[in-house]
């Protein structure tokens, strides 16, 4: 990309976070200096069993998630705390599924 943009790569900063906005939603700056370090990798497991989350992949999107990273079986698991979560409140339209109930 730096070559199509004409400028030099650098890998300055990749172990930076920014202070704008508190940093990772996830981590805040614990890991300023850092970063490479942060679990991005797993954090969907933070959302595992949120049922906003887990109506986000339907029939297609599943498809597409295994074609991109290998068999999901945690999409086709009943998870107790998603099925729990969905009983009680349904998102509105206008929210994001992934905001906390």
């Amino acid at each position: 990309m730096a070559r199509r943009l004409s400028v030099d790569f650098t890998d300055a900063g990749v172990d930076a976070v920014p202070l704008c906005g508190g940093g990772s939603s996830f981590d805040g700056r614990l890991y300023h200096g850092r970063a490479s370090q942060m679990a991005v990798q797993d954090r969907w497991r933070h959302f595992a069993d949120d049922a906003g989350f887990r109506r986000l992949f339907d029939p297609q999107l599943r498809e597409l998630a295994a074609a991109l990273f290998g068999p999901c079986p945690w999409l086709e698991e009943e998870r107790p705390g998603a099925a729990a979560a969905g009983a009680r409140r349904e998102p509105l339209a206008q929210e994001s599924a992934l905001q906390p109930a």
